[in-house]
């Protein structure tokens, strides 16, 4: 627990401002593969903001760029482009501008205090707009804001008595044996306190930018974590028989609920189009996928509608 209202708000903050430059670079190099930080952040700023950037990364050039990035930026860059990078993600426009100017403007009286304490109204009320954007942005540090919010105002959990671990014994010869005897789980899950959860948080354009994790930006690494469901298989089926001219829809809709696995089928099948035949040879996808034959030089495109790869109707 912080020792004070301020110190939460510090807390909050560090989180947030973290957090968002990690994101906010990520949708920003799909939106501008090549000129992210120019184009992205540096001409969004106002011509004071700018000066003082440009002051701070001169003061300080062996420091990361990124880092130079505090909630007052992240509003503008945001907001300005909020319809070609964001709205996909963070939804509604005013609510978003709203929460993020009340992080700006919480960000400037934290570094400007008062005499005293800050009032715990005022940092429950910025920390709730920083995990409301960090939770519409798929990062887990929203859990970590709202329970400084909860903290500042007093709304402490009632605790839960320890279950006791107790030993489970192996299935024995002849009986239906657990889960885990037939199929191992990962090692994160083993240990959940391991789990990166930004691990789960995949976009089809940064990996198009070359940007993303290397779980999912790598088609070996990917696949090689990729179970092919009847589901997948036949949506992987559609789309590639559309490609060479045979009975596939034209049009495949998707209707799963949030981490359902749209994103995870899109990456599947911009990896298998990109370069079919080595990408069918990986350890599991041929075995996975059966008779399904990907064509050739597919149309490839990016999240911004640019063809990346020769066209095949």
């Amino acid at each position: 627990m912080a020792e004070s209202n301020y110190a939460a708000m510090g807390q909050g903050l560090k989180l947030y401002t973290d957090a968002m430059r990690r994101f906010v670079k990520e949708r920003l190099i799909a939106r501008f593969p090549n000129s992210w930080w120019e184009d992205g952040v540096v001409k969004t700023l106002t011509d004071a903001q700018k000066a003082n950037l440009k002051k701070d990364t001169e003061r300080d050039p062996k420091r990361d760029k990124l880092d130079h990035i505090d909630a007052t930026h992240l509003a503008r860059i945001v907001t300005r482009h909020f319809d070609h990078a964001f709205q996909g993600v963070l939804g509604d426009f005013k609510k978003t501008q709203s929460w993020l100017n009340q992080v700006a403007s919480a960000r400037n009286d934290w570094a400007h205090p008062r005499t005293g304490d800050m009032l715990a109204d005022d940092v429950a009320h910025a920390l709730y707009a920083m995990a409301q954007i960090l939770s519409a942005a798929g990062l887990a540090e929203a859990a970590e804001v709202e329970k400084l919010r909860k903290e500042a105002l007093g709304m402490q959990p009632a605790p839960v008595a320890a279950a006791e671990a107790k030993p489970v014994r192996p299935a024995k010869e002849g009986e239906l044996p657990y889960w885990w005897q037939v199929c191992e789980p990962h090692d994160a899950f083993k240990n959940p306190a391991t789990i990166d959860e930004s691990l789960f948080a995949a976009t089809l354009g940064a990996v198009h930018a070359g940007a993303a994790r290397d779980e999912y930006l790598k088609p070996e690494v990917f696949f090689a974590h990729t179970y092919f469901t009847e589901n997948l298989k036949q949506t992987i089926w559609d789309v590639v028989s559309r490609l060479s001219g045979g009975e596939g829809p034209s049009v495949t809709e998707m209707q799963t609920p949030f981490g359902g696995g749209k994103t995870h089928a899109l990456l599947a099948l911009y990896h298998l189009i990109k370069t079919p035949p080595a990408r069918l040879e990986g350890p599991g996808v041929r075995e996975g996928l059966g008779d399904v034959a990907v064509p050739g030089k597919a149309r490839r495109w990016s999240s911004m509608g640019r063809s990346t790869a020769p066209t095949r109707s």
